[in-house]
């Protein structure tokens, strides 16, 4: 799989990446990297948590990651997470967070097959 065809899969922007990296091989690359950032483990840890200020904390840190990387839909169900904490509210955040999972799974098994090439 080639890193367009790994932004397609993913429903990622990666002519917006492209352009702000200025080259396919540092997209692919830190495209990479991102299985190794922590800030998924570090929401799905605050999801358990009471405390709304801390899950605004770890969903806006990562949406900025995924945004960097032009994931969009990782990045669009991390900012309707990051909103919702924001309001100081919980309601539908499991629901939210389990689209926000399926497709972070999708992200991370897809770079796996990027990775191979």
């Amino acid at each position: 799989m080639n890193v367009k065809d790994f932004y397609d899969q993913i429903d990622g922007d990666y002519d917006d990446v492209l352009e702000r990296f200025g080259d396919e091989s540092l997209v692919k690359r830190f495209a990479l990297k991102f299985l190794s950032d922590d800030s998924f483990n570090a929401l799905e840890k605050k999801i358990n948590s009471r405390d709304v200020q801390e899950k605004f904390r770890a969903a806006h840190t990562f949406k900025g990651v995924c945004a960097n990387l032009g994931f969009s839909r990782l990045f669009n169900y991390s900012s309707e997470l990051t909103e919702l904490f924001r309001a100081g509210r919980t309601d539908g955040e499991t629901e939210l967070f389990e689209k926000l999972r399926n497709q972070y799974a999708l992200t991370v098994d897809s770079l796996k097959n990027l990775q191979l090439d």
